[in-house]
């Protein structure tokens, strides 16, 4: 049995380096993060698959809710200059970023089931 916690994850300038970072409750969890997105996967027919991703204002039902993808965009830090022009990278959803200067990033990307949602 574990015990239920909340936790909030944000991309935020860090006070010590003044570059976007991931932040959890107000700690600061990863440099350089650039972008995160999450998405909800869905299954809407009980058939214990994914019927799609939604973000969270568009998720009419919870309960349906069976994972959770998160991509996150990291940068080089204070290497600038590394690519010959600004990396633009397009979310699960279709939104793009484009990096603001020449520093090499990479996203990455993570599903996550949630506990008892699936079989």
């Amino acid at each position: 049995v574990y015990k239920m916690s909340k936790h909030y994850y944000y991309v935020a300038n860090s006070a010590a380096t003044g570059r976007p970072g991931l932040f959890m409750n107000g700690q600061e969890l990863a440099e350089d993060v650039e972008r995160m997105r999450a998405t909800f996967a869905v299954d809407t027919n009980n058939d214990q698959q994914v019927d799609s991703y939604l973000a969270a204002d568009a998720v009419v039902n919870w309960d349906d809710v069976i994972a959770v993808r998160f991509e996150l965009i990291f940068s080089s830090g204070d290497e600038t200059n590394v690519v010959e022009a600004p990396q633009t990278f397009t979310f699960y959803d279709g939104t793009t970023y484009t990096a603001p200067d020449n520093r090499m990033m990479q996203m990455f990307t993570l599903t996550v089931g949630i506990r008892n949602r699936l079989i």
